[in-house]
């Protein structure tokens, strides 16, 4: 990495940390943003193709990342650069990985494993559809030669197992391959296997049960027009990006999804039951407290609201798939109560200019022992300036950076 990409990281880590109030609103409680902010940090330094990207388009596949509830780390997913052709510029693009897919399908609560795998010349195998589709595969022990097809299957609760609209060969990966504007970078590239995997997988997923969260992923893969989520800001500022863009954002991808889902495990076909396409109404926002609120002033109720986090045209919520009406008015009544009889005091400290309360000590501290130059430390420094330290924590963090720089040298 030459010192300008460095200069780039180093900015590009800049302005995320700018942006953690809003990355934590779109993190899923069981995601921390240190956590998050480290997976991603991380492949920040790994992969120094993306210090070439407009720093638009790596926010924008950060928030993408965040608000699919899947970690950077690639793994579950992954930021991979591209040349777009309408701007002539590099943009970076949030790429769900095979794994985190899985991930999301064992959400729905039907399904309890998904088993990718690769069919290739010298293995046993033969399947057949129809009234009763079936699979046969015996893999050949060594030498198994080149790949020839791609499928996978579905263990769901009840016991029984699908493989979904059956393989995938080759030639079929490759032409999806082929419409990727990273075609020619990142995964698929370097780990086309479990490119292969994700694309049979992602295509079983419209005859299998269905989170929320796994439809709005399948609705940005057959999005091929990318730009539709950029994020207009400043680069290097870190301004521009707030919650109701972020909102509008996402109703904008939710409208577009179609969402089938099985009623019964393993039975392709099964009716759907769908919730209405969501209208840009400019709600969720943020309240003082930087919680996500409808227009009426609710909170988010995972018992009771839609996991895509997004409101109908009137700036109510939506309704979670398959809640009782009733119950979701109950809740909502309760919620309504809370919040008038909660002290505004005990709700947390309102999110800063800045991006909140920034990163912990703890994280800090992790951050600071592993600094051996100068520039490491002024990254760091970046976190601590946006995050809420005592005197004596910034002391510590600076000791310890100094002495791992003394003894690098």
């Amino acid at each position: 990495m030459n010192d300008l990409q460095k200069t780039n990281v180093a900015n590009l880590r800049s302005l995320i940390t700018k942006q953690q109030a809003q990355i934590k609103l779109a993190l899923p409680k069981h995601i921390s943003p240190e956590r998050f902010a480290r997976a991603l940090f991380t492949q920040l330094q790994v992969n120094p193709a993306l210090a070439k990207c407009t720093p638009n388009s790596v926010l924008a596949s950060t928030m993408k990342a965040a608000e699919r509830g899947l970690m950077p780390d690639g793994r579950m997913g992954a930021l991979v650069p591209f040349r777009n052709n309408k701007t002539g510029t590099m943009d970076a693009q949030f790429v769900p990985m095979y794994q985190g897919i899985i991930s999301l399908m064992r959400q729905s609560g039907e399904i309890l494993d998904v088993f990718p795998a690769t069919i290739r010349e010298n293995d046993k195998w033969d399947w057949e559809l129809g009234l009763r589709p079936n699979l046969i595969h015996k893999p050949a022990l060594s030498d198994r030669g080149e790949a020839l097809a791609y499928y996978a299957v579905a263990t769901f609760r009840d016991g029984t197992r699908s493989f979904g609209a059956g393989l995938m060969t080759i030639e079929e990966v490759e032409a999806i391959r082929q419409r990727s504007p990273a075609k020619n970078s990142g995964p698929w590239v370097t780990d086309f296997e479990a490119m292969a995997w994700k694309t049979v997988i992602r295509r079983n997923a419209k005859y299998w049960p269905q989170s929320d969260e796994l439809a709005q992923v399948i609705a940005d893969e057959e999005e091929s027009d990318f730009g539709r989520y950029e994020v207009n800001v400043t680069p290097g500022a870190g301004e521009g990006v707030d919650a109701k863009l972020m909102s509008e954002a996402k109703q904008r991808q939710a409208k577009e999804a179609t969402v089938p889902a099985q009623e019964s495990g393993g039975v392709p076909g099964a009716a759907a039951q769908q919730e209405e396409a969501p209208e840009t109404s400019g709600w969720p926002r943020a309240n003082e407290d930087g919680e996500l609120v409808d227009a009426r002033g609710i909170p988010w109720i995972e018992a009771a609201h839609s996991a895509n986090k997004t409101c109908k045209e009137n700036g109510e919520w939506r309704m979670k798939r398959g809640a009782d009406p009733h119950r979701v008015a109950q809740l909502e009544a309760e919620a309504m109560k809370h919040q008038a009889e909660e002290p505004a005091g005990d709700r947390g400290p309102p999110a800063t200019e800045s991006g909140g309360a920034g990163f912990s000590f703890e994280t800090l501290m992790e951050e600071a022992e592993a600094v051996q130059t100068e520039e490491d430390r002024d990254q760091v420094l970046d976190l601590m300036r946006s995050s809420q330290l005592t005197d004596e924590q910034r002391e510590q963090l600076a000791q310890v950076m100094a002495d791992n720089i003394a003894a690098a040298s």
